[in-house]
């Protein structure tokens, strides 16, 4: 798949089929949507395509009451991927977008620049000043030449899959029913970046993830410290250890946020090394400790734990 980052001009031979949203989760509904397009594109011999927002509207306007974000910007890719598109238009979302008359999106961008001959949105998609609603964009694509179809979500066990469902359950940390939502488990994928290795000079070396974009206002969906399972370090094998999203209240006093993952049988150097953490188990909440030596036994409790989970010998010398 084709990730671009802005709208560009396609040449006037391209035809596309487009699914147009902020898919925040990729979760059942996404993808009964994502599907349903690259089935049509290959029927009528389009390009199916997705055309997503960055940030989040909603981040956008108020930095301060942001969603919580679900997926990386490279795991979102990924789940596209999956559905069968073949190109991610990644629009950046600021005020010109923003202010954008219904009529223009339409005609200029959808028509003009990406080539729509057909376009799905969900049935809650508002878009440009005003805001337009779904049935507003039905009607301009009708006037311009683009079949515009707004798909209801789908439901799962009577109640609409949405972002602010998945949204909902992750933030309790049920990951056996964000796993439903999603239809795969939950994961954290990204490039191990150096940290401030505080963990290494304490005995309990991290692998560092950024689960947000630089400069974002939001927060991860996911907070806490978790049983987690890592793929990336040895191939075709999955090594447990404990996550831990947050933004290090006891250390760097909650300036940003990470995912920190200490491995409980793996040594090496992962710097730079592509890893995706799926995530099994919540095992507690965030806290600020008094200080090191508190934080230091929370760790090896931690530790303990998820071995007990995972059915690992207890470590023997007492560290992770």
């Amino acid at each position: 798949m084709k990730v671009i980052r802005g709208i560009p001009q396609l040449p006037s031979s391209v035809r596309t089929a487009i699914a147009i949203g902020n898919f925040d989760g990729i979760h059942l509904g996404h993808q009964a949507l994502l599907r349903s397009v690259a089935e049509r594109a290959r029927e009528a011999g389009e390009t199916p395509c997705v055309l997503t927002f960055e940030p989040h509207p909603k981040e956008f306007f108020r930095p301060e009451a942001a969603p919580a974000r679900i997926l990386t910007l490279r795991d979102k890719a990924s789940a596209i991927a999956s559905c069968g598109i073949e190109a991610l238009f990644i629009a950046p979302f600021n005020r010109d977008l923003a202010g954008m008359p219904a009529e223009s999106f339409v005609r200029d961008i959808l028509k003009g620049r990406l080539r729509a001959s057909f376009v799905a949105v969900g049935t809650n998609f508002t878009f440009g000043a005003g805001p337009a609603d779904s049935a507003e964009l039905v009607r301009l694509g009708a006037k311009h030449g683009i079949r515009i179809c707004a798909e209801k979500l789908v439901e799962e066990n009577d109640a609409c899959v949405s972002s602010t469902r998945l949204r909902e359950v992750l933030s309790r940390g049920d990951l056996e029913e964000a796993e439903r939502l999603l239809g795969r488990p939950y994961c954290m994928s990204g490039r191990v970046l150096h940290g401030a290795e505080i963990g290494r000079t304490i005995g309990f070396p991290t692998l560092n993830l950024r689960p947000l974009p630089p400069g974002s206002g939001a927060k991860p969906a996911l907070e806490g410290v978790f049983a987690v399972m890592v793929s990336g370090l040895v191939p075709g094998k999955e090594i447990p250890g404990v996550a831990s999203i947050g933004n290090r209240p006891t250390i760097a006093g909650g300036l940003r946020y990470t995912c920190e993952t200490n491995l409980l049988d793996w040594t090496g150097n992962a710097y730079g090394r592509m890893i995706r953490v799926r995530f099994v188990k919540k095992l507690r909440g965030n806290r600020k400790f008094s200080g090191l030596p508190e934080l230091m036994r929370a760790i090896r409790a931690d530790a303990a734990a998820a071995r007990r989970l995972f059915g690992l010998p207890e470590s023997p010398s007492g560290k992770p």
